[in-house]
């Protein structure tokens, strides 16, 4: 077991929102790691959202995601950078990605959007709102294998009305 002074912890981290900052920009790094990286290319628009959408789910309605949210939240008024770290590396990446994502889709003709910040926020929204709330307040989730049927529904309906018309 390592024994470490508290000022060896601050030499490195500042202080303790510095020490948070850091835990949560480390969890985060595994929780984002597929909006990093997801490749679209060889998926038409419909599976690529579906791919997002779903592999959005399964993050979010991780244990892990959610003890993170509630850890975030509970020290955000003490730390508001803590939240300005968790957001911007977490769900403002998520959406800067897919928001890049719809304007390359636009471009091959895919998608027909007017503004790509009013179609991701809706699908954002869509994606997270039930089933995240009930497992941050810690309320009666439903069973995830239900994750599928609704990033499917959250795919077709986006597509709905934003796909070539």
């Amino acid at each position: 077991m390592w024994l470490v002074k508290k000022t060896t912890i601050y030499t490195y981290f500042g202080d303790k929102a510095g020490l948070f900052t850091a835990i949560v920009d480390e969890l985060l790094k595994d929780t984002v790691a597929f909006s990093d990286s997801f490749n679209p290319s060889g998926l038409n628009a419909p599976d690529a959202i579906y791919k997002i959408a779903d592999q959005h789910l399964k993050v979010v309605l991780s244990e892990r995601y959610i003890r993170l949210a509630r850890l975030v939240v509970a020290e955000v008024n003490q730390f508001p950078e803590l939240g300005k770290s968790f957001y911007e590396h977490g769900p403002g990446r998520s959406y800067d990605n897919f928001k890049t994502f719809l304007v390359q889709r636009m471009t091959l003709g895919e998608l027909q959007i007017k503004n790509t910040s009013r179609a991701t926020d809706p699908f954002f929204d869509t994606l997270l709102h039930r089933e995240f709330l009930v497992r941050l307040y810690g309320t009666n989730p439903t069973e995830l294998t239900t994750r599928k049927s609704v990033a499917r529904k959250i795919t077709d309906e986006f597509m709905a009305y934003y796909g070539p018309q």
